[in-house]
């Protein structure tokens, strides 16, 4: 099934290397091409044990529609390729209003990073680069951050208390598959203490 994607936001697949015991050690160059969409890939040489981010950025002009993206993985002259879907919708007329809330939202959880988890690395001026956002059937909104080490999911509840859940999830770029801390808040607008959950099951945003 396609992945859903909004026209001008940037998605994220990620690859990495399945090595058996005993398996080849050697480096894996990575391509990755889409018609309709900018594509580039982060880093595109991998090693064992890395993750590399194919972002694609499909046109403003393509929505809506639906784009394939060609990813390619060569060792000397082995070639292995796969092939995803990009359901592209046009962008939510009310979208920046949208990233004002995820930035309220994600600034909630900072100061408890911060303060709890310094190991992280995550200051108080960290540069955060806006990716993409999106809402979900349920109505829940989503919104993906990444700085340099760190790519930070942020979805919430737009209801009323007590209904009013968020949550982040991060995943260590270039090195985890999937996010590998999670934190929540039971209710935005009651103040409910943040604490540490586990990570669910990884889901494509």
């Amino acid at each position: 099934m396609p992945r859903p994607a909004i026209a001008g936001q940037r998605t994220v697949f990620l690859v990495s290397i399945d090595v058996a015991d005993g398996g080849s050690q050697a480096p894996v160059e990575v391509v990755a091409s889409a018609a309709g969409a900018t594509v580039e890939v982060q880093p595109a040489v991998l090693h064992p044990g890395w993750v590399a981010e194919v972002i694609v950025t499909p046109d403003a002009a393509t929505a809506p529609t639906t784009l394939t993206v060609q990813i390619a993985a060569t060792r000397g002259t082995h070639q292995s390729r796969v092939e995803r879907g990009l359901a592209v919708v046009a962008p939510d007329p009310l979208q920046a209003r949208i990233a004002e809330q995820a930035a309220w939202v994600r600034a909630r959880f900072e100061w408890w990073l911060i303060a709890y988890h310094p190991e992280l690395g995550i200051k108080r001026d960290t540069p955060w680069d806006a990716m993409s956002l999106a809402t979900s059937g349920a109505g829940e909104r989503r919104h993906v951050f990444v700085w340099r080490d760190w790519e930070m999911r942020v979805s919430w509840q737009p209801a009323a208390a007590p209904d009013d859940r968020a949550r982040i999830f991060l995943r260590r770029r270039y090195v985890e598959r999937s996010p590998g801390f999670a934190a929540e808040i039971t209710s935005l607008s009651l103040g409910t203490p943040i604490h540490e959950i586990e990570p669910p099951p990884d889901e494509p945003w």
